[in-house]
């Protein structure tokens, strides 16, 4: 593919500023990063550790958040550079081409419903009363359990396991070794034993959403465990029965969020944090690495820390915590000093 900058600007909604000549303006095939980019490549600047690159980088163009003064090369301006950057990218990043066939080493039961245009390799098993949407493909060796549903454009990878009756939008990407739709972890204790509490539920995954590889979504106990539209879950999350993932969410590596919790839209859970059961946050809450959420959060904006806190409040904790150790030392000479002293 290829783009002239006038026309990408456009598409990105941004400000095109070009140092060069019109002759000189160049058509953009590619990308790369800022310090090895060429005339026909597009790149980006977001960080400060890279802004030495501005003005030795040949690029044939840099989306930027500002004006890069010592970047000589054509510069789009961008509210959101790094956006801006990933939509580009997605331009040129040619989709691997699928055959739209069922593999005869694949299993599909006849009470299955198959749309057109859709790929199954080898090993996948498609379970009785599945429907699989249009051009969507299933990848060796996944498992579709009974009555499971997939919209179109669907891309479930290999070694995933899809448990009975689950449903998938359109446009959602299950990377592999993920399983959707295991029982929840649901058990009542008693005198001599513990009792399991029947998983009954289902998952929905909503339009668009994407989960990382080796992620575990249980099902409801009843009801629904709901992966909103549009949302990101990294590789290596749990995701227990009954919860919530609001809509554009994000949930980095790592993240495990108990039973029952509500996650709003617009969230980002970093890496490594916990969510306590019944647990709320509302939207636009961003909660730092390996925090803990014990109680809920409704106003918007940065919490990290044990029991999550205002990122403000944890950071003055942090820095409190500092200066006892040092006062502990100051104390301790003082001491030793006094201790000297002779009796009066």
């Amino acid at each position: 593919m290829k783009i002239s900058l006038i026309e990408l600007a456009t598409k990105l909604n941004g400000v095109l500023h070009c140092a060069a000549n019109d002759s000189d303006v160049p058509t953009i095939s590619g990308v790369a990063p800022i310090d090895s980019a060429k005339g026909h490549e597009l790149t980006f600047l977001t960080s400060s550790a890279y802004l030495q690159f501005a003005a030795t980088t040949k690029a044939g163009v840099v989306i930027v958040g500002k004006l890069a003064e010592d970047c000589s090369r054509p510069q789009i301006v961008h509210e959101n550079p790094y956006w801006a950057f990933a939509t580009a990218f997605q331009m040129f990043v040619g989709t691997r081409p699928e055959s739209g066939l069922i593999d005869p080493r694949a299993y599909v039961s006849k009470s299955a419903t198959v749309g057109e245009n859709v790929t199954i390799y080898p090993g996948a098993y498609i379970s009785e009363g599945c429907v699989i949407g249009n051009h969507s493909v299933i990848f060796p060796n996944s498992y579709l359990g009974r009555d499971v549903k997939i919209g179109e454009s669907t891309i479930i990878r290999a070694n995933v396991v899809i448990e009975d009756r689950c449903i998938l939008g359109s446009r959602v990407f299950i990377h592999g070794n993920t399983t959707i739709g295991a029982d929840g972890f649901g058990f009542a204790p008693g005198r001599d034993s513990i009792a399991k509490i029947p998983q009954v539920g289902i998952v929905r995954i909503e339009d668009d959403a994407e989960i990382g590889a080796g992620s575990t979504v249980d099902r409801a106990a009843m009801g629904e465990t709901v992966i909103g539209r549009g949302a990101k879950l990294d590789s290596g999350v749990h995701i227990a029965h009954n919860v919530h993932i609001g809509e554009h969410t994000i949930v980095c590596g790592g993240a495990c969020v108990a039973g029952s919790a509500k996650i709003g839209n617009w969230v980002i859970l970093a890496g490594g944090t916990s969510i306590s059961n019944h647990v709320e946050i509302g939207d636009r809450v961003v909660i730092g690495a390996l925090a803990g959420v014990t109680k809920s959060i409704k106003i918007p904006g940065e919490y990290m820390g044990f029991p999550a806190m205002p990122a403000k409040e944890w950071r003055r904790e942090i820095a409190s915590i500092r200066r006892i150790s040092s006062m502990n030392e100051r104390l301790n000479r003082l001491e030793e000093r006094l201790g000297k002293r002779p009796d009066l």
